[in-house]
């Protein structure tokens, strides 16, 4: 239940995604992902494949639905205020248009650097 958690508030801290995106950020394993995505499909919209100019598939590109995002804030909100969190918040850019990278680079800046024991770790 808590990969379910940790994977929506992710969704709503990018807005646009693939799997590998979500999967990052989110910690969670990218299989689990994939089932999230699957079960809370009323929540995202498939905006297509994204090139990687590798022979095999293409990851498929997904966006959070614009009628869900009040709705999956709210449920994630209430979660936090009952104590069960805390998930990752919305982007703060005003277009909502940070790049997954730079969501992804914060999370391991603010979380798993302080985190690592020793300072080669860190480094």
């Amino acid at each position: 239940m808590l990969e379910r958690y940790k994977t929506l508030g992710a969704m709503l801290a990018l807005g646009e995604f693939t799997v590998a995106d979500l999967a990052v950020l989110s910690g969670v394993g990218e299989p689990t992902v994939r089932t999230i995505l699957r079960r809370d499909a009323e929540y995202i919209e498939q905006l297509g494949s994204e090139p990687t100019g590798r022979p095999g598939g293409q990851p498929v590109r997904w966006r959070l639905r614009s009628d869900a995002r009040e709705r999956l804030r709210g449920q994630l909100g209430e979660l936090e205020r009952l104590g069960i969190g805390p998930w990752l918040g919305e982007s703060h850019s005003p277009a909502g248009t940070l790049p997954p990278g730079l969501v992804a680079a914060e999370d391991v800046l603010l979380r798993l650097v302080p985190a690592a024991p020793d300072f080669e770790e860190r480094a």
